[in-house]
């Protein structure tokens, strides 16, 4: 077997996080790949929440629905997992929660009676790990550091619980593998313990650092609020200040206000916070004051599916604030991008003097895997200068770009203005610069597309059918491109979807069919390509349902719409 695909499935309250964590570190020290997703309800306790741990023998990037092991630990859960599990699936568990009619006849219920489970009902989580780190041949002693890591701010009590759960899953373990011949037999690689294990709210943390990162603001909302958990937890170690707001108004405007100072500004948030920062996009527009943004898009309107996944948000990002101005939209393919993109990010606001946003989604915050691909930018210096005493900050130039000096840094007066101004900043409405003043804000849009980022080609030069994507798709697109044997089928994604690059014209004319790839209704990705450059995306493979697209689901739908598609 090259890869394992292990689903650990349980309510809201009873570890599932903490487990994950737990058994993705046990099996990347062990010297396996790994990669690691999730799926869960919007509860605080109970309903229903889902971990995909893939375990395997070489890099594992891609999402596919297929469990091979199942591990519940409370009812309901085979029924709500049922069209993944194959007729060779593995399930096991306490009697209790074996309930459900599984295709499979491999269930096995655990040997322990009425006794041991009400000792161990709070414990279910780590005596999970137990289990699954058995039946791989996980050193014993390694995942027993690691539950104590787990719960080092516990009692000392409840550490030597967990430690009794784990050895008892253990035994578990060990007795389905004498007993039913129950074992996983994968290779391993030494070179996995000396690389980087992140999720991708941690890579874009860590790529916001890189830019030179030192204010995140932010009004708690999910998915986006894990990255300011991580930096909120690093802040001491990187002279960084991290604020939550009283709302998402206030936050934008921090952030602006950090950037006009001199400091370089984050804000994080989801669909619906960015809703309320629009006015605020639109005065770092007109006031030219650099901005950044992550934006970890969920399913809407409202509040929608808001611990699920999509990418619906593109629109909203790409028209965001009244008026004209220039902005840039980076949708990171991988976690190793994200963290070269993210930085980037910082970089662009700064020479540009406009917004710059981070396009993610649920599924990509909330997905590990290991890596040796992750490399951290160096951090490029603000281009300001110290004003002269006759300063004008909007200064009209060339390319449209004023020099910029901060307040108190030089003899000039330093005006930020939302107004429409003058090249000092003083609020005018006359004729000559209300023109003037918009194009010249406009005239970097053309510097920006020259700086575009290039989307990536996957499958042969010579297609004929080109596959259309961007973001957090990319891997189990490639995956599934590669997979199916279509002659003539290459998949072309973008990491930056505005402003886009001269190129893109020649891939679009080269190609007899195009398919659009996306996760939101109507394929909004594919109108922007079709009202700028003028082609026909008729045929689309859109999926909005909040769950991670597939490298099954997408085989499936691509060999549906190429004639004479088939599988390997």
């Amino acid at each position: 077997m090259q890869r394992v695909n292990i689903v650990l499935g349980g309510q809201a309250g009873q570890g599932v996080n903490t487990v994950e964590r737990i058994l993705i570190r046990a099996f990347k020290q062990s010297g396996y790949h790994i990669y690691a997703t999730k799926e869960y309800m919007s509860r605080v306790r109970g309903g229903l929440n889902t971990i995909t741990i893939s375990v395997g023998s070489s890099p594992i990037r891609s999402y596919r629905e297929q469990i091979d092991l199942l591990v519940p630990f409370t009812t309901g859960v085979i029924d709500w997992v049922a069209p993944r599990l194959t007729p060779q699936a593995i399930i096991l568990g306490s009697d209790t929660f074996l309930d459900g009619t599984p295709p499979t006849e491999h269930v096995f219920a655990l040997d322990w009676d009425e006794e041991d489970e009400k000792n161990f009902k709070k414990e279910l989580n780590t005596l999970c790990a137990g289990m699954v780190t058995a039946l791989f041949d996980i050193d014993q002693n390694l995942v027993e550091e690691l539950v104590k890591e787990a719960f080092d701010d516990k009692q000392a009590s409840i550490v030597e619980k967990n430690l009794k759960a784990l050895h008892y899953g253990w035994t578990q373990g060990e007795k389905l593998k004498n007993d039913q011949n129950c074992t996983f037999t994968l290779g391993t690689d030494n070179s996995v313990n000396d690389q980087t294990l992140l999720n991708g709210s941690e890579a874009v943390a860590v790529g916001a650092l890189s830019g030179g990162c030192n204010a995140l603001s932010f009004y708690p909302m999910s998915p986006s609020t894990a990255v300011a958990v991580f930096l909120s937890q690093q802040a001491q170690n990187f002279d960084l200040v991290v604020e939550q707001f009283e709302d998402e108004i206030a936050a934008a405007g921090a952030c602006i206000g950090t950037w006009y100072a001199g400091g370089r500004g984050m804000v994080t948030t989801s669909g619906g916070g960015f809703a309320l920062m629009e006015e605020l996009i639109s005065l770092s527009g007109m006031s030219e004051t650099p901005f950044v943004l992550h934006l970890a898009q969920r399913p809407g309107p409202a509040t929608g599916l808001p611990t699920r996944t999509a990418q619906g948000d593109l629109n909203l990002v790409l028209h965001a604030g009244h008026g004209d101005f220039p902005r840039t939209i980076f949708a990171p393919k991988d976690i190793e991008e994200a963290v070269q993109l993210s930085a980037r990010a910082f970089a662009m606001a700064d020479k540009f003097q406009t917004p710059c946003f981070i396009l993610t989604d649920e599924y990509f915050v909330d997905t590990y895997y290991n890596s040796d691909q992750v490399s951290l930018p160096e951090m490029e210096p603000l281009q300001i200068i110290e004003s002269p005493e006759d300063y004008q900050r909007y200064q009209l130039t060339d390319n449209g770009i004023s020099p910029r000096a901060l307040p108190g840094h030089g003899q000039g007066v330093v005006i930020a203005n939302g107004n429409e101004h003058d090249e000092y900043g003083d609020t005018t409405e006359e004729i000559t610069l209300s023109a003037a003043m918009p194009e010249k804000r406009m005239r970097k849009q053309q510097q920006m597309i020259d700086e575009a980022l290039q989307p990536t080609l996957v499958g042969t030069k010579d297609y004929s059918t080109l596959v259309i994507s961007w973001g957090s798709t990319y891997n189990t697109l490639k995956d599934a491109v590669e997979s199916c044997a279509i002659p003539g089928l290459a998949l072309l994604h973008f990491s930056q979807v505005f402003p886009l690059p001269k190129s893109i014209t020649d891939y679009l004319n080269q190609a007899q069919q195009i398919i659009a790839v996306e996760q939101n209704f109507t394929g909004q990705f594919a109108d922007l390509l079709q009202r700028d450059y003028a082609c026909r995306i008729e045929q689309r493979i859109l999926k909005y349902d909040g769950r991670a697209l597939s490298c099954e689901y997408v085989s499936e739908q691509l060999n549906a719409l190429v004639k004479g598609g088939h599988h390997e």
